[in-house]
């Protein structure tokens, strides 16, 4: 008798702590505090989900989506809806330091009028592919040196 009185106060706990988790998630869905850009890039080498967004060195949202599209990675951003941006904004993947990971940086335009939720970023700046170049300048002192060797 006493095991059956325990599993029905357990089973009320359950029902009630799924109620309230319920509850608690349907408000996070309806309290849409987050405005959803776009950004088209070139490359986007390093960024990945959850990559920090920063303006003026503040962390002001995440990446939320990538994907590709017609040739571009097309990067979804989501960023607190207090945070107005203008709309000659330039979006650019940048890094840290010299060796922390890549971030997505916004260096305000000038504009009076602000981007709207869902709008796209008129500019977009790729990173620097720096090992990139300094793979390519390698390569052509190697080059040097097997002419002057076989001069």
């Amino acid at each position: 008798m006493l095991k059956s009185i325990n599993d029905f106060y357990l089973g009320i706990i359950f029902v009630a702590f799924v109620f309230v988790l319920t509850i608690c998630a349907s408000n996070d869905a309806s309290n849409n505090s987050n405005n959803q850009y776009v950004a088209n890039f070139e490359s986007v080498d390093g960024i990945k989900v959850n990559t920090n967004i920063y303006m003026n060195g503040v962390e002001i949202g995440k990446v939320y989506s990538i994907s590709l599209v017609d040739d571009f990675a097309k990067v979804s951003i989501v960023i607190d809806n207090t945070i107005k941006i203008p709309v000659d904004s330039t979006i650019t993947v940048e890094t840290n330091d010299l060796f922390s990971a890549k971030v997505l940086s916004i260096l305000p335009g000038f504009e009076e009028e602000y981007m709207k939720d869902n709008d796209t970023f008129m500019m977009a700046q790729s990173s620097i592919d720096v090992l990139g170049l300094l793979n390519g300048y390698l390569d052509i002192k190697v080059k040097e040196k097997k002419d002057k060797k076989q001069e």
